[in-house]
This record gives C-alpha cells, sequence and structure tokens, in this order.
C-alpha cells in the first residue's frame, strides 16, 4: 500500500467524488443497516492512496455474479469523501475514487463497499427483492501513512486554519479601530462647532477613510477570501470542517461590516454612499455583524485546541479602563500593561484624545505637568512594513511638535512570545522641541504590531532642563510596558 503524501505546509487536499467506471452519483450512499447476508458476499480487503496516480484505490472479493455493480466509498473522519462504482468480475472487483491532483490528510480512513439494488441488472433486481435481507456490504478500517504521520499532517491542517484566522483577525481589528476613530473624529469636530462641518471638513474625513477602505481594506479582504476559498477548493475529506465553515463566516462578515462601516461614516457625515460602494454589496447592522464574527472565532479556537485570542477592537470612543495591582496598570481596552517606579506616579485614564489611552504624572501637583508619559495607539495605514514605519514615527514625531530636532533614533527588539517569531520590534526616538520658546525633550518608546502598521507608544516628555530628573523613571516606565493582544500559539 502507498500512502507518501508531499508536505501538506504547502499542499493541502482536495474533496472529489468520482467514478472512472459508471457515472457518478450526486448524492453519496446512505449507510446501510448491518447486512443480514453472509458477509463473504462482499468483502472489502483492502484501501490505498497512490499519491503519484492521486487515486484512492479499493480492491475486494465477492461470491455474487459478475457484472454486479459495488458501490464504494472512502470516509475520513466520518465524512464522506468519494464515491464511486465497480464491477464485479471473477470474484474479485475494484472501485477507484480519482482526486486529481488533490491531497489527503494521513490518518484512518474507512473503505466501504455495498450492493444497491438500483445499480444491479433487472433479474439481480429481483433476486434482492424476493431474498428479504439488507443488500450485502462490507467495510474496512486503513491507516494511510503511520500514526506519526497522520499527526503530523493533521498538525500542518491545524496551522494553515490559525494563520488563516490570525489573518482575518489583524484585518479586523486593524480596519475596525480605523474606522472607529474616524467616527470618533467626526463627532468631537461636530460638538466644537454645533453639529455642523464645513464642506472641507467633510471631504477630509471622507477622502482619508475612503483612501484606507477602498485602497487597502476591501483588495485585502478580497485576497485573504481568495486564499480561503483557493484552500477548500483543494481540500478533501477535511478533518476540521466546522473550522472551516467558522472561517467562511468570518469572511463573510468582514465583509458585511466593511459597508456597515461605510454606511455609518457617511451617515456621521450626512454625505451620500459613494456609487461605487453601494454597488457593491448590502449594508448590515454593526452590532450583529460583530456579534456573529466573535462567536465564530471563539468556534474556532476551541476547534484548534487553541487559547481565545482578542479579537474586540480597541474603540477610541471608549474611555479607558484598567486594574492597577501595586504599581503595574493592566488595560481591560486597549490591551497593554505598564509599570511606574514608585508611589511618587499616579496613573490617569482620562484623556480628551482617543490617541492617547494613559497618563502618567507625578503625584506632586507641583511638578505633574514638569514631566509626564503617555501610552499612545498610532495608526499608520499606508505603511509597508518596518522600514516604512519607522519613517513615519519620525514624520509623525516632526510634525507634531514645532521646532523639532533629533537626538537620537534606533531600533530595538524585545522578546515577546505573543508576537510571531518571539521577538517584537521597536523603535526609540530620542529628540529635542520647542513651543512657545518653552523647550522640551521626549523620548518616544514605540512598540510594532505585526502588520507594521500600528505602534503602541510610551511617549515620556520633559521641560529640557528636568530631563536628567526623569530619564531614569522614563526608562523604567517604558521597558516595563508589553502589548497583550495575544497572538495565536502553536496548535496542540
Amino acid at each position: 500500500m502507498r500512502a507518501c503524501l508531499p508536505c501538506i505546509a504547502v499542499t493541502v487536499w482536495a474533496l472529489s467524488i468520482a467514478g472512472p467506471a459508471r457515472a457518478q452519483d450526486k448524492d453519496a450512499p446512505a449507510t446501510p443497516p448491518a447486512p443480514a447476508v453472509a458477509a463473504k458476499q462482499l468483502t472489502v480487503l483492502d484501501g490505498e492512496y497512490d499519491d503519484k496516480a492521486h487515486r484512492f484505490m479499493l480492491v475486494g472479493e465477492s461470491t455474487l455474479p459478475d457484472d454486479w455493480v459495488v458501490l464504494g466509498s472512502v470516509r475520513f473522519a466520518d465524512r464522506t469523501g468519494a464515491f464511486a462504482r465497480g464491477t464485479i468480475k471473477g470474484g474479485k472487483f475494484q472501485v477507484a475514487f480519482d482526486v486529481a491532483k488533490k491531497h489527503p490528510v494521513m490518518g484512518k480512513y474507512v473503505f466501504r463497499a455495498e450492493i444497491r439494488a438500483t445499480d444491479q441488472p433487472e433479474d439481480a433486481q429481483e433476486k434482492l427483492a424476493s431474498a428479504g435481507t439488507a443488500p450485502p456490504s462490507d467495510s474496512k478500517e486503513v491507516l494511510l501513512g503511520s500514526p506519526a504521520d497522520a499527526e503530523r499532517d493533521l498538525k500542518a491542517v491545524k496551522e494553515k486554519l490559525a494563520a488563516m484566522t490570525e489573518e482575518f483577525r489583524r484585518l479586523f481589528l486593524q480596519a475596525s479601530e480605523r474606522a472607529l476613530y474616524c467616527l470618533k473624529a467626526i463627532e468631537q469636530k461636530k460638538e466644537k462647532n454645533q453639529g455642523k462641518l464645513a464642506e472641507a471638513e467633510v471631504e477630509k474625513y471622507l477622502g482619508g477613510w475612503r483612501q484606507y477602505a477602498m485602497d487597502f481594506w476591501y483588495p485585502a479582504l478580497r485576497g485573504m477570501q481568495a486564499t480561503l476559498k483557493e484552500y477548500q477548493e483543494l481540500v478533501f475529506a477535511s478533518p476540521l470542517p466546522d473550522v472551516e465553515a467558522d472561517l467562511v463566516t468570518i469572511s463573510q462578515s468582514l465583509e458585511k461590516l466593511y459597508f456597515s462601516y461605510w454606511s455609518d461614516i457617511c451617515k456621521d457625515l450626512g454625505t451620500e454612499i459613494p456609487e461605487a460602494v453601494r454597488g457593491q454589496g448590502e449594508f448590515f447592522d454593526r452590532n450583529s455583524v460583530e456579534a456573529h464574527l466573535f462567536s465564530s472565532a471563539a468556534k474556532i479556537y476551541v476547534g484548534l485546541g487553541l487559547p481565545d485570542v482578542v479579537w474586540q477592537p480597541v474603540d477610541p470612543g471608549l474611555p479607558e479602563e484598567g486594574i492597577v495591582q501595586g504599581q503595574t496598570y493592566s488595560s481591560k481596552v486597549a490591551h497593554f500593561v505598564v509599570s511606574k517606579p514608585n508611589d511618587d506616579w499616579v496613573f490617569e485614564e482620562k484623556s480628551a484624545d482617543p490617541i492617547v489611552r494613559l497618563k502618567i504624572h507625578a503625584k506632586d501637583p507641583n511638578v505633574a505637568n514638569r514631566g509626564w508619559i503617555q501610552i499612545e495607539i498610532k495608526d499608520f495605514p499606508d505603511s509597508e512594513g518596518k522600514d516604512d514605519l519607522k519613517m513615519l514615527v519620525e514624520v509623525m514625531a516632526h510634525d507634531r511638535w514645532a521646532g523639532y530636532q533629533k537626538v537620537n533614533f534606533k531600533e530595538f527588539a524585545i522578546g515577546d512570545k505573543l508576537f510571531p517569531g518571539g521577538q517584537r520590534p521597536g523603535f526609540d526616538l530620542l529628540f529635542r522641541a520647542e513651543v512657545n520658546k518653552v523647550k522640551f525633550q521626549t523620548r518616544n518608546y514605540e512598540l510594532c504590531c505585526p502588520s507594521f502598521k500600528r505602534t503602541y507608544a510610551v511617549i515620556g516628555t520633559a521641560y529640557a532642563e528636568d530631563w536628567t530628573k526623569y530619564e531614569k523613571d522614563f526608562d523604567t516606565i517604558a521597558k516595563s510596558f508589553r502589548v497583550t493582544i495575544g497572538e495565536p500559539k502553536e496548535p496542540k
């Protein structure tokens, strides 16, 4: 028996219904009741998979007459993967299941052969009807490959599905947080202007959202959907069909969410949804879409044997909320932890800027404004990688601070098991600035997200003449900072 497969980390498997000798059935055979006739009338001797011919083969023997038709099926994990017919010749029969270039996962398969009255010549049908017993059938469980092969292949399937899940998750978090920030910015602008927006402001917000949504989000989603579809078309008797079904739900939910955010943003701007978007799909209630998405994600992690991973986006409209234990603050909204050096420092959650999630400043009100830390989440949707992100981090600092003058800028990485590869990269930027003739010194300690389109920043600022007083504490706070949005662990 041959059952060797190429490495399935690259190759996946295909679902196929084939019958080389006879016309194919449209419906898989139902499992019949236990036969009441002698088992020797129909016996499955063996089943195998030929990886070169991409074909399953069922072989057996029978005491039934020549030209009687045998209906064969091959099942994996109680799911029929393929079925086809063969004929009895000289007490022997073979049933071939041609699966083109689609590869099955190694493991235990059940090869089944049965006689169906409707497949037989008229005289044979009469004999079966008059017998008053169940038509003959037999099955045999066959292990394709070794137990180690089966374990390896199942692990590879889980890794592939986990990787696709993570790609969808990252897109969802990035897109949702971008949209939520846009909605919050529109809300704050309208509050400042008695509920009105100038035409230029409407175009500013709409143009920024249009560029992100149409140039990045939708094409990225389409690419991920194509990858999932290609995988499904190549899967043979999938060992994890429920996980795949939930991935499809997530894919569909993300597409619905795309249109929902368009609807919400245009409504808040008081403008029409662009015709190009209206023609692409329907619009749905965002809360109900997210409920389906979160439910499907939770079921996927259970199906893959993985711990649950955060899908809830950081909503800039929500104030920060966390738990303080000793000197450590753990965010429940933006998903980070940070520690202050001692009781001379305090945490402050209130901020008028949705990008700023937390402030850390001196407890003494007389010096609270001389040096302080802000924890910020900064999005860079145009970034195409780490080099782009590094450049954009400095550009933002330059544009944000008058009189910007770089002192030092370097890359670093910290050990982080939640980041792919175990090392989370970051940037450490030190610069001086002068605002209204007041000199400041600032340190931006920023950790990257996996897509390199976002940083989690610890920004320490002090009056230039006080910098040496705060420098050590700033470093302690920065080095304590960790992102707690988990990345999938290796499937078991």
